[in-house]
């Protein structure tokens, strides 16, 4: 009788158990690790967390309420661990290279890339945004989204600016590089068209500047003295990238009194000179 109350007691524990292990791999772990010994840890690619929304993933869609979600990203060496490739073989406290020169051994070198460099990298401190090893947040951010800009950056300051104010944009890489751009406010290549008009459409013929999405040529992207953001007033602006002495040759030019932009759409139009419609 004690045989059998004994099979019992143990049938109604793995009962019991499976049910738990069954939920996530991280309850299975813990209940299969309290009784055996030797039981791997899940992969880390493999947690998941609960949510109530469609989740897809690169080959399938799962539309439950359990969804896979990594709770971690890693950096490809530190997952390998391959270590080495870091660390000194002989002191893993000290690199094989110090910053930047370690990072750029696998990844982009932005003082090549931009004329403006945001200070941790010209720096060359990569970790200050940057985890090394392991993050909750995409690209091994140190921290997400808005937190990481602002944990430097004084929020008082950067919401006070009427361009951030009642502004529903939470992620500040929305419209600034985080590594540098052409001007010292960074802004990412054709944030301003989240705003402003795209002129692609509306003219035959682009302004170089517009074409290449760099407003902040002649626009500041904050603030100036002058009407619509341009960095300098009138005409020399214009005379800032393009040659006087060959303008003032032509025929067409001598003795004007206008501004370019009187005649000129500083933007674009349906000839290569962007001639203003005469009904403009």
């Amino acid at each position: 009788m004690q045989k059998n109350s004994g099979k019992y007691l143990f049938f109604l524990f793995v009962l019991i158990s499976s049910y738990f292990i069954a939920c996530s791999p991280q309850k299975s772990y813990k209940v299969l690790s309290f009784l055996f010994d030797g039981v791997p840890e899940p992969s880390p690619d493999k947690l998941v967390e609960l949510n109530d929304t469609v989740y897809q993933t690169d080959s399938v869609v799962i539309a439950s309420n359990r969804i896979s979600q990594p709770l971690m990203f890693y950096h490809s060496p530190y997952k390998k661990k391959e270590c080495t490739i870091c660390h000194d073989r002989n002191s893993m406290d000290k690199t094989v290279e110090p910053q930047p020169k370690l990072c750029y051994k696998c990844h982009d070198n932005y003082n090549d890339k931009f004329e403006f460099i945001h200070g941790p990298v010209g720096g060359g401190y990569c970790t200050s945004c940057h985890n090394a090893h392991k993050s909750k947040s995409d690209h091994l951010l140190l921290r997400s989204s808005q937190q990481l800009c602002i944990h430097c950056h004084d929020s008082i300051l950067v919401f006070k600016n009427r361009y951030h104010l009642n502004n529903d944009i939470s992620n500040c890489i929305e419209c600034h590089n985080p590594h540098g751009g052409e001007n010292r406010y960074m802004p990412e290549k054709g944030s301003c068209y989240k705003c402003h008009e795209k002129y692609n459409e509306k003219f035959s013929y682009l302004h170089g500047p517009v074409a290449g999405e760099y407003c902040t040529t002649c626009h500041s992207p904050h603030m100036t003295k002058t009407k619509k953001l341009l960095i300098m007033q009138g005409s020399s602006l214009c005379l800032n990238c393009h040659n006087k002495e060959l303008i003032f040759e032509s025929d067409h030019h001598k003795n004007v009194d206008k501004t370019c932009i009187d005649c000129h759409d500083p933007h674009g139009g349906e000839d290569r000179l962007f001639i203003k419609n005469k009904t403009q």
